[in-house]
């Protein structure tokens, strides 16, 4: 991510911030794809609700991360490779957590019994 930055500031000669933003976009997308398969890959569930429930958690995640930098570099003063850095490492434990327990995990995945329909009354041409 610093990589992406630094090219879009230094190379490019975008501002700080809308380069931390575009990289932080590129490396969500990026993210998703590789944590299903290196990371989570023997998780079950359904990719497509899992991918719903991760791009839900990196909204949010995201705009921390944004505040984050915005405050370390515009209001502290703090170097904005340095701050994009405090920025990262501040939310790995974060992201572990709720990808571990809400986005990635077996047990928030319906099994087939639970989507299997219940209760159907016969229908009527039967009888």
């Amino acid at each position: 991510m610093q990589g992406t930055i630094y090219l879009a500031h230094d190379k490019i000669g975008l501002n700080e911030n809308l380069a931390a933003t575009i990289a932080v976009v590129l490396v969500s997308l990026m993210n998703f794809f590789w944590l299903m398969i290196f990371v989570y890959r023997t998780a079950d569930g359904h990719r497509g609700r899992q991918f719903w429930k991760y791009l839900q958690s990196i909204v949010g995640f995201r705009l921390w991360e944004l505040v984050v930098f915005y405050l370390l570099h515009e209001l502290l003063g703090i170097h904005y490779l340095i701050a994009s850095t405090i920025m990262q490492a501040q939310s790995v434990l974060m992201k572990f957590v709720v990808y571990n327990k809400l986005v990635f995990s077996s047990e928030l995945q319906p099994n087939a019994e639970e989507l299997a329909i219940h209760d159907v009354p016969p229908d009527l041409t039967d009888q």
